[in-house]
């Protein structure tokens, strides 16, 4: 994530990250909710993110996609509440 912030938008770093966390939502989404070898919140804040993300470069379906998914997997999870009202007002 801290690669994201990284650098002009389109050089190779924060191009790298983003593939880095694409790949980590993949295997998030992969892997079973309930194993022990999976986090808790893991896997929803890895969701925001890439959600942000694609919303920062302009694809509003992809980022309320995972967005949504971040509240399927913590239906509490403030932050992608706040994420997903902001994207649904534009």
């Amino acid at each position: 994530m801290k690669g994201l912030n990284q650098g002009q938008p389109g050089a190779a770093q924060p191009q790298h990250a983003f593939a880095q966390l694409q790949l980590a939502a993949q295997l998030f989404d992969a892997s079973s909710a309930t194993s022990i070898d999976t986090p808790g919140w893991g896997h929803a804040e890895a969701y925001l993110v890439l959600g942000r993300e694609l919303q920062a470069r302009g694809d509003q379906v992809g980022a309320r996609n995972w967005i949504e998914k971040s509240l399927i997997a913590a239906p509490d999870y403030k932050a992608a509440q706040r994420q997903l009202a902001l994207l649904v007002r534009r």
